[in-house]
Parts: C-alpha cells; structure tokens; sequence
C-alpha cells in the first residue's frame, strides 16, 4: 500500500495521463481500466522486485547509459 500510495508516481500519472487520454470521453469503465493498469504496473513493479533483481537491473540501467553517453560523444 506504502508503494501505491507514492505521492510522485500519482502526481506524475495526473499529469501525463491527459495528454493521451480525453478525460471528458472516458467512462466509469475506462476510468477504472486505466486505474487498475497503473496499479498493476506500478505496484508489480515497485512491489514484487527483490533487492537482488532491483540491483541487476540497475547495472544493466547504468551499463546502457554509459554505452549510449559513449555513442553520443563519439558522434557529436
């Protein structure tokens, strides 16, 4: 709950959401569609990632960007 409940995921959603979506012609339904996506996608991953996943990732994260830094340079 602590993780869905996270003040900058929501306020991030608020904001980019309308640029997609035309807020006056969605439904109950698609509100709730796209309410339930966010919680799914948020929350499996904030919530179900294990510390050992999470640091993997970040590598990878960190390898990729200073790969993609070095193709920048090296073309600019």
């Amino acid at each position: 709950m602590i993780t869905l409940g996270d003040q900058k995921a929501i306020l991030f959603y608020l904001g980019f959401f309308p640029a997609f979506l035309d807020l006056k012609a969605i439904s109950a339904l698609d509100a709730v569609i796209v309410l339930a996506i966010t919680v799914v996608t948020v929350g499996g991953a904030k919530g179900l990632a294990s510390t050992l996943v999470t640091r993997r990732i970040s590598v990878v994260a960190g390898v990729v960007m200073i790969i993609v830094g070095l193709v920048v340079v090296v073309q600019g």
